[in-house]
């Protein structure tokens, strides 16, 4: 029969918080297991920083050799087999795929679609589909897009050959989210103001989601206020509860402006607020609400714009922004 030689993916990998990469490892060498892999091939962790070093090579055999001799892996034949979740969805992509073949034999085989370019435009319209989910962040990428470590010391590496450009570019899940990061730290660092509305009950979540938020970008957040400070940052994030923002968010938004902060961001949603004070908020001079549904890739792009960098592919920032 067929021999399947499973390879996880380098899409997967991340340059930032590499060593995530080690359970990704593990999950993609056991999903080929279970799934009937005969032979498997794990990426060492620091795969995206450049040329593995022998630590790395050595955890990726090691990670195939403890699922198979400590796991029992191999042990059984098509562990998942009646389980009636899996093999449903193995049957519908079973389906995709078929008909997708039946396409591509119908306009000459698969040498003929990525000569002519159709593989490589349906895979840009599936990757944009893609895109928007990792922006919005309801597809994560942990320790990136999530969870980042601001303070982190990466691994150092040598750089890897440069491979020629081909018909279908590999696009790593992680890659827009590091050119913004990487900006930052070009740039040797950015910083916005927080402004906490409130008892630290009132802001302490709102606050928690921003910090965490912001450290996408490798953009810190340092705390500040309106009154007695001499000079206020270009960008300051106000954290508080909806019930507090009735009170003193208008107030606090008009402040900040007339103490010369270029851009106010407020956590939260606009219909949460009500259309009343949601208006009120705008008028008062809140440019941005922050949410879980943003799209953190365009907000922090233009967050970094407006604090004087440029972001790889994006055009430069101008004196206005």
């Amino acid at each position: 029969g067929q021999v399947q030689h499973a390879v996880a993916a380098a899409s997967d990998l991340t340059r930032h918080d590499p060593w995530v990469n080690l359970l990704r490892g593990t999950v993609a060498a056991f999903a080929a297991g279970l799934g009937g892999a005969e032979a498997i091939t794990v990426r060492p962790f620091d795969s995206a920083l450049g040329r593995s070093d022998e630590f790395a090579r050595r955890l990726a055999r090691n990670t195939q050799l403890l699922l198979l001799e400590e796991s029992s892996l191999a042990a059984v034949i098509d562990p998942a087999g009646g389980s009636w979740y899996v093999e449903h969805l193995t049957n519908r992509l079973a389906e995709k795929a078929w008909q997708h073949l039946q396409v591509v034999e119908g306009v000459g085989g698969m040498g003929e679609a990525i000569a002519s370019g159709r593989i490589a435009e349906e895979a840009s319209v599936c990757w944009k589909e893609r895109l928007n989910h990792l922006a919005t962040r309801s597809e994560v990428v942990t320790g990136v897009s999530d969870f980042p470590d601001i303070d982190e010391v990466r691994p150092s590496r040598t750089a890897s050959p440069t491979l020629p450009d081909g018909p279908l570019p590999l696009r790593r899940r992680s890659a827009v989210f590091e050119d913004l990061r990487d900006a930052t730290e070009t740039a040797g660092g950015a910083k916005v103001g927080m402004l906490a509305l409130g008892s630290q009950a009132e802001h302490t979540v709102r606050k928690t989601f921003a910090t965490n938020l912001y450290a996408v970008a490798g953009i810190r957040m340092v705390p500040t206020g309106v009154e007695g400070v001499v000079e206020l940052p270009p960008i300051v994030v106000v954290c508080g509860s909806d019930d507090r923002y009735a009170t003193d968010g208008v107030e606090a938004a008009a402040e900040l402006k007339a103490g010369g902060v270029r851009s106010v961001h407020l956590v939260g949603r606009t219909e949460d607020l009500g259309d009343e004070l949601a208006a009120a908020m705008l008028e008062a001079g809140v440019d941005e609400f922050i949410n879980a549904d943003s799209d953190v890739v365009d907000l922090l792009g233009r967050t970094l714009a407006g604090l004087g960098i440029s972001v790889a592919g994006s055009p430069a920032p101008t004196e206005d922004e």
